[in-house]
């Protein structure tokens, strides 16, 4: 109640144009999207964010105070539609990095997995963390969840709106998960350092998105090799939109596009 408002819907989808718009205008390396370390804000934003209230009217560009909030994972319309109307979803945020982040698919859960609890009012003495570990011990769903939940478990600081917290229920928030390789990594800044270390398949997910769009129809595996050549095209200009759009646009996934199917 002290930050929702009839304002706040709209203007988290606006943060999200302005990066897109500051992209495009500035010609910034596609990978700003994961590292950006300024947003666009008004009081509204600024207070669910914890940031000082923007001087003018609107949306203004401000810079993030630390590394915690930077790209479009620490941004609200994010972290809220990747949550669920009572708590947030290591799952569905976990899966939303692998899949749309880093085109890795995930396969749909198996018939009868279960579910987690509508809230995360601890079961048992148990947190929404444990509740999760437990479900993974289940070996038809630990082959994806054990790659999925980390990744979401990484931005639990963040609540279900945005806002930053360090305890859920009383309890300290441990931001320290051991990822699928047995290495250990801490918060929304050590996942920013993962996704930094795979840049090249983001930009690979990226440019894949983008020729979807602009295609109409989704990539084959035929098409493959020419989505690598706009990708190395895309990483020799420095990542900069300006390189992805001029090899999309002259690919001929893009000038020789067609509906049909992959012969």
């Amino acid at each position: 109640p002290q930050i929702w408002n009839h304002s706040l819907r709209p203007n988290l989808r606006e943060e999200v144009l302005r990066l897109a718009q500051a992209l495009v205008a500035e010609d910034l390396p596609v990978t700003v999207l994961l590292t950006a370390d300024f947003t666009h804000v008004d009081p509204t934003l600024a207070k669910l964010y914890g940031l000082p209230a923007p001087e003018g009217s609107g949306l203004q560009r401000v810079a993030l105070p630390d590394d915690r909030r930077r790209g479009v994972l620490g941004m609200g319309a994010f972290l809220m539609s990747s949550s669920l109307p009572l708590r947030t979803s290591p799952v569905r945020r976990g899966r939303y990095v692998l899949e749309v982040l880093l085109d890795r698919p995930v396969p749909p859960a198996p018939p009868g997995a279960g579910t987690l609890p509508a809230d995360d009012t601890p079961v048992g003495n148990r947190s929404l963390r444990e509740q999760l570990e437990q479900h993974r011990r289940d070996r038809r769903c630990a082959t994806c969840h054990a790659v999925m939940d980390p990744f979401g478990l990484l931005l639990e600081n963040f609540d279900v709106l945005g806002q930053w917290r360090t305890e859920l229920h009383g309890q300290p928030i441990d931001d320290l998960v051991p990822m699928p390789d047995g290495t250990a990594v801490r918060g929304p800044q050590g996942l920013q350092q993962l996704l930094r270390a795979q840049e090249h398949e983001f930009v690979r997910s990226f440019a894949k998105h983008l020729l979807v769009f602009a295609s109409g129809r989704p990539l084959w595996p035929s098409d493959e090799a020419e989505l690598q050549a706009i990708v190395a095209a895309t990483r020799a200009g420095g990542d900069r939109w300006s390189a992805l759009l001029g090899a999309a646009l002259a690919s001929p996934l893009f000038t020789h596009r067609t509906s049909g199917a992959p012969r």
